[in-house]
């Protein structure tokens, strides 16, 4: 375990803000997954600096096609509320999300990365604030709202701030609200570290209000303890220095630890006044996991989906599977469709995965489009051949109703839709041709007798 410490007064300084305590976050208030992380540092006047570093998976997003690429929007909104509980919005921004290839908007491995700043006095502490992102294309969203506590205005040190490098190089365009003097971090909110990919764990804390001994200098002793149920390891640090303030980096090599849970806790002990502070967090060590291959983060969305493919008795036992079960079933599924297994992409999926979006767009009624009638026919086939819309024959207004009739040519199959209650949300009456498809038993009735029925053919 390697360290560098520097001094305060050469860094510079991000303001940002922080959740409580030191734990990073996955919440889907929406439907957007995101990794918060929250840490607490003070500034040279005791005032408490929250830190949200945040990062949001690319395929989570909805990235439009643009002549330089796809881009993606995201609104944020930063609030705060009062006693009352009356809530008011101080900030207000977007992050514009650009990347080159469709495979690159659709990489479950890939991220954007940014933080927020907020520094609080120590008069603001129990502040409540609140933070929503919203993804403009798909409306989906992301809420936080929590107590922002204050460190103590002498505390010896601050919360951890986990990485998957840090490195001393020159400002990557992107990154400059993650540089600290001459050296690039690069934040890692989720604190999970795939030991095929990175073989250190890198984290940053800084220790200060230190008094200097009669010799000027300052003295402090750290222990750093790493431990779980199987395994513990204790390092100790003696430090001098010419500062009140001490910028700490260690990394651990995560390749010479078992795969699993850690706790570390990080001691601080200042030889002069004879104070000891100690602050806690985690890592996790594992093996690369390949991303899972389904469209929907939820499992049961991807069941809905799945069964407009497969029939309902390949799905006979899926209540009793467990979550991994579901997955394997699920990833075997889109495996198996693949036309071309040996390709980084798959084309049935991509299909499937715009034709979703489409229904969304178009279909939307009471529920997301997917989910309609006319959803699932869309998703299932695509675009129709043609598509014949008027209104029943029954020569009352009260009950004439808008239907429409989709002819797909190359299978020869066809679907009739009807506005039952006339409220746009279009029920599928008869379909033939589709084995996956049941008619209304008295499906003509609602059509009228004079209904030309050749319609159907």
């Amino acid at each position: 375990m390697d360290s560098m410490n520097s001094g305060t007064n050469g860094l510079i300084k991000v303001i940002c803000i922080a959740l409580i305590g030191g734990l990073p976050l996955l919440i889907s208030a929406g439907n957007i997954e995101m990794h918060l992380e929250q840490n607490r540092f003070l500034d040279n006047e005791g005032n408490t600096i929250f830190h949200l570093n945040y990062t949001i998976p690319y395929y989570q997003l909805g990235f439009v096609e643009t002549d330089e690429g796809f881009l993606a929007t995201v609104d944020v909104k930063i609030g705060v509320e009062d006693e009352e509980g009356e809530k008011s919005v101080i900030n207000e921004f977007s992050h514009y999300i650009g990347v080159l290839t469709r495979d690159n908007a659709l990489s479950r491995t890939q991220h954007y990365l940014d933080k927020i700043e907020l520094t609080l006095s120590s008069e603001q502490s129990g502040l409540i604030l609140f933070v929503e992102f919203v993804d403009r294309t798909t409306e989906d969203s992301y809420k936080w709202e929590g107590v922002l506590e204050n460190l103590p205005e002498n505390s010896l040190i601050s919360d951890l701030e986990f990485s998957r490098n840090i490195i001393r190089e020159e400002s990557r365009a992107g990154f400059e609200k993650f540089r600290r003097g001459d050296y690039q971090f690069y934040v890692d909110p989720t604190h999970v570290y795939q030991r095929s990919l990175q073989d250190t764990v890198f984290f940053y804390y800084e220790i200060q209000n230190l008094y200097p001994a009669v010799d000027g200098a300052t003295y402090i002793t750290e222990e750093i303890t790493i431990y779980n149920d199987d395994y513990s390891s204790t390092l100790t640090n003696n430090l001098k220095g010419e500062t009140t303030t001490f910028d700490m980096i260690h990394r651990i090599p995560a390749d010479t630890l078992s795969l699993g849970y850690y706790h570390i806790e990080v001691s601080v002990y200042d030889r002069v006044t004879n104070r000891e502070e100690k602050t806690e967090d985690y890592f996790v060590v594992s093996e690369r996991a390949f991303p899972a291959v389904r469209i929907f983060p939820n499992l049961e969305d991807e069941y809905r989906l799945l069964r407009y493919f497969l029939p309902s008795t390949r799905f006979r036992n899926w209540d009793a599977f467990s979550d991994e079960a579901k997955r394997h079933f699920i990833d075997r599924f889109w495996t198996l469709n693949n036309p071309n297994p040996h390709s980084d992409t798959n084309e049935f999926m991509d299909a499937v995965r715009e034709r979703i979006q489409y229904a969304n767009e178009h279909f939307t009624h009471f529920r997301d489009g997917w989910e309609t009638d006319k959803g699932r026919i869309y998703i299932r086939n695509g675009e129709p051949s043609e598509i014949e819309a008027n209104l029943t024959d029954i020569d009352t207004k009260l009950t004439r109703k808008e239907y429409e009739i989709w002819r797909y040519r190359e299978t020869n199959q066809v679907y009739l839709f009807l506005d039952m209650q006339g409220n746009g949300n279009f029920r599928l009456l008869y379909s033939r041709n589709d084995d996956m498809e049941h008619t209304a038993s008295d499906w003509d009735r609602y059509l009228g007798e004079d209904f030309d029925m050749g319609k159907l053919q």
